[in-house]
């Protein structure tokens, strides 16, 4: 089993991350965060979105992978994500390429699990209710994906799975100006 994990507790992130930024993305602030269990920061610029992946390093199968992190939104109007993430060429830096993810939306949304196939078709659900807390977010993939919050399954989808090979991607957007997320570990390995 590939079974990788990192708990963000540097001023740099380890080289094996590589950073995507959807068009226009512009990260206004990044880093270590100054505050109680915060992680690395990433703070974008108004509705635009970027993530950290391994590159086209993809080692989890997408019949057959978890992926958990911990995220916490920054403001009323950041959001945060983690997941899998097919081909990145595919993606702007979201969730438009093959993969699946669970993203913690803004303070009037709810917290959604995208899963989208080959072509790029997706479909997301609503999997629980997005507060300023911090969350325990987890992206099962199998016969179905799965996606869970706190330990709890919020959701499955059938529809329009991942079906190549995966790389665990996180990430943040803003719905706002300046807005973003904290996530402070994340893991991958295949089951």
């Amino acid at each position: 089993k590939q079974h990788f994990w990192e708990y963000f507790s540097g001023a740099t992130l380890n080289s094996r991350w590589t950073w995507k930024a959807g068009t226009g993305g512009v990260v206004i602030s990044q880093g270590m965060a100054d505050v109680v269990n915060g992680g690395y920061y990433l703070q974008m610029t108004n509705g635009h979105y970027g993530s950290y992946d391994f590159n086209n390093i993809r080692q989890y199968n997408a019949t057959g992978s978890v992926v958990i992190g911990r995220v916490q939104r920054s403001h009323n109007d950041g959001q945060g994500f983690i997941g899998f993430r097919g081909d990145r060429t595919q993606g702007s830096g979201y969730a438009d390429g093959e993969g699946a993810n669970i993203t913690i939306r803004s303070t009037t949304s709810s917290i959604l699990g995208f899963s989208n196939d080959s072509s790029g078709s997706g479909t997301g659900i609503a999997v629980g209710t997005s507060d300023a807390n911090a969350h325990t977010l987890k992206v099962e993939l199998s016969s179905d994906v799965k996606f869970y919050v706190d330990g709890v399954l919020g959701g499955t989808n059938n529809a329009n799975k991942p079906s190549n090979k995966q790389q665990p991607m996180w990430g943040a957007t803003a719905a706002g100006s300046s807005q973003g997320s904290y996530t402070s570990y994340i893991e991958a390995y295949n089951t």
